[in-house]
């Protein structure tokens, strides 16, 4: 690791303190996640030379609080005849006191034509990575007719009696998206393609020609006690409104239903992750066993959209905060999975009634650029409550209605992706809107009722950063309130070797 490249992140004012972020240069998926011991290991696309594509291997982080993480460089990196042009994403597997990481070797050609292999490497400890002496476990050659190089991302889901069973993003002939499924006695293969999978109620004719970074994953849900299978994909150039409602390259979605064999029935539609300018390709942490949630973290970028303003200090994009995940009325439902005793200090919030035209200030007990505000709101029938953080002359604005969510980034440094975008909320069952807001620095996180979540980069401007709460159009009641200030300890995101 480069200690002048580092030191150059570290004092950009704009870098994440408790979001995963590489330690410099370019990140983007996050890849292998897995729980050993108390230990969340985060590994993810690093590409060290940015702003060049060499050299894009598998960067280590390792965390016990999910909030702050130990950097241990790069574990592997792309070195055989099979991955030449880069390690790109994929899972882990529980084994032993280590684990099995499947990824994508991948391979182009001057011609423009590619190869995708999906590659085993294997750790006992955490801190030594070791390829398949033996290539590749499943190489391009075995790739079945009528899909194209575009076949990546393999994640093992799920073992079924003596078999493992393994999704792999991919694209047809005819540039649809599509899953294929994949089973085998034991992680080195030989792998045995099983079909793809059919998903009911989602036409692959429009929804998109790529799907990348498939999850599958069972939850309970808690409404009915029922198990459902939930796909994550991300399709990629969707047309269809009801999969791509903002007319974006790339979303982030799920489908919940009861897989059985190769199809995925009685779902319930498509619904987004999460409809912020910047959420991509998510992975679900592995090693957790037979638990009522999962927990989550996503890429907080998109591709192709690399010119922000840290370039100047050696670093783009950063990670979202991991999220807890349950599922309610075939709906999933996130929040923060971070304890807000490891956190920082809290304060309580006091209840007050902001009328129509007036606003109070939020406060903070400490720097309000890395922040987590829990709020309770009730509104008056007609009214808007809109939050702004950042400075006052250009803040971030998050509007609230009784039927849409607004995040307004216009006043910004940043508007690459869009800069203001409505999605609709669901109504409140019993009145209150619950908000989550974490803050850091350049990134901010809403969550809405636990069912709606948005992500979004914002570069603020200089000067002191503040929350306030306004109401428009009638008045708006904070009936609960926690706000608590990130203990970055002086340091953040350390480089050492992992704990």
């Amino acid at each position: 690791m480069d200690p002048e490249r580092r030191e150059r992140t570290l004092t950009d004012p704009d870098a994440p303190l408790f979001h995963l972020s590489a330690p410099y240069g370019r990140i983007n998926d996050p890849n292998g996640l897995i729980m050993v011991d108390g230990v969340a290991h985060a590994f993810y696309q690093w590409g060290p030379a940015f702003p060049t594509r060499a050299g894009i291997g598998w960067g280590h982080a390792s965390s016990r609080d999910l909030l702050r993480w130990t950097h241990a460089g790069m574990a592997f990196e792309p070195d055989a005849d099979y991955d030449r042009d880069g390690c790109y994403s994929g899972s882990a597997i529980p084994a032993g006191t280590g684990a099995d990481f499947l990824y994508t070797g991948n391979v182009k050609h001057a011609d423009g034509t590619r190869e995708a292999h999906q590659v085993l490497v294997h750790t006992d400890d955490f801190a030594t990575f070791t390829k398949d002496p033996g290539g590749p476990v499943l190489p391009d050659t075995a790739r079945p007719a009528g899909y194209t190089a575009h076949f990546r991302d393999p994640m093992v889901y799920a073992r079924d009696g003596e078999r493992l069973r393994m999704c792999i993003g991919a694209q047809r002939d005819d540039e649809t998206g599509a899953v294929l499924l994949y089973s085998a006695a034991d992680v080195g293969g030989p792998w045995r393609f099983d079909g793809e999978l059919t998903v009911d109620g989602l036409d692959a004719a429009s929804a998109g020609y790529m799907w990348e970074c498939p999850n599958i994953f069972r939850l309970t849900d808690s409404e009915t006690g029922v198990v459902h299978d939930v796909l994550v994909i991300c399709p990629q150039g969707a047309t269809d409104p009801a999969v791509n409602p903002f007319g974006v390259a790339d979303v982030c979605g799920y489908v919940v239903g009861r897989l059985e064999g190769t199809r995925l029935r009685d779902t319930s539609g498509f619904r987004l992750l999460d409809s912020g300018f910047e959420f991509y390709a998510p992975q679900v942490f592995a090693g957790r066993g037979d638990v009522p949630d999962a927990l989550l973290l996503s890429w907080a970028g998109m591709p192709a959209e690399d010119d922000q303003p840290s370039r100047s200090h050696d670093w783009v994009h950063t990670l979202s905060a991991p999220r807890r995940l349950t599922l309610s009325g075939g709906v999933l439902r996130q929040e923060p999975a971070i304890d807000r005793a490891d956190f920082g200090e809290t304060i309580a919030l006091p209840a007050a009634t902001v009328p129509a035209g007036e606003g109070i200030v939020l406060e903070v007990p400490g720097d309000a650029r890395t922040s987590w505000l829990s709020l309770g709101l009730r509104l008056e029938d007609g009214a808007t409550a809109q939050l702004r953080i950042g400075p006052d002359a250009a803040p971030l604005l998050i509007e609230l209605d009784a039927a849409t969510l607004v995040v307004d980034r216009s006043a910004t440094r940043y508007l690459v992706g869009g800069a203001r975008r409505e999605v609709p909320v669901p109504a409140p069952s019993d009145g209150t809107r619950t908000v989550e807001v974490l803050v850091d620095r350049s990134i901010v996180e809403v969550i809405v009722d636990g069912t709606v979540a948005f992500t979004t980069r914002a570069f603020f401007a200089p000067g002191s950063v503040a929350v306030s709460l306004r109401a428009r159009g009638g008045g708006v009641t904070l009936v609960a309130g926690e706000s608590s200030a990130f203990a970055a300890d002086g340091e953040g995101q350390v480089t050492s070797s992992a704990p």
